[in-house]
């Protein structure tokens, strides 16, 4: 899969809302409703990715953008999601019925694999259950 380039209706089972009140958008960042979304080095929000240096948060239950060059607060108040969604897996690395109950990585802001295909084996969360349509439901900050 690909990163997302705008909003995704990401399904979801058990919802717990959370603010970062205090937390900053990271420079040129456009963060998109129903994406995963982690912290930098910094603890400036972002996209979750296959990158080095971030921890994944939670999910972003609006779209959040910060076009300057410069961290900044999101307004309104930044509100993250902790609970249970159901995110994309792809590839020799996909997520299967056999890695329920264990640790599934990033690829991008809406796939999660297992952790031969990641190269900084950045945690999503915990794989919950398996879709019929081949999609994986996972636990996120939970």
């Amino acid at each position: 899969m690909a990163a997302l380039t705008q909003d995704r209706n990401t399904p979801r089972k058990y919802v717990e809302r959370f603010l970062a009140e205090d937390a900053l958008l990271a420079a040129t960042t456009t963060v998109f409703n129903g994406s995963l979304v982690a912290a930098n080095a910094n603890g400036e929000l972002r996209p979750a990715a296959d990158v080095a240096a971030i921890t994944v948060l939670g999910v972003a239950p609006q779209k959040m953008v910060n076009s300057g060059g410069a961290a900044a607060k999101v307004t309104p108040k930044a509100k993250l999601m902790a609970g249970i969604f159901k995110f994309k897996t792809t590839g020799g690395s996909a997520i299967t019925a056999a890695d329920i109950g264990k640790n599934c990585f990033v690829l991008d802001d809406q796939t999660v694999v297992k952790t031969g295909g990641t190269t900084n084996a950045i945690v999503a969360g915990v794989v919950d259950s398996m879709d019929p349509d081949g999609d994986v439901w996972v636990k996120v900050n939970c």
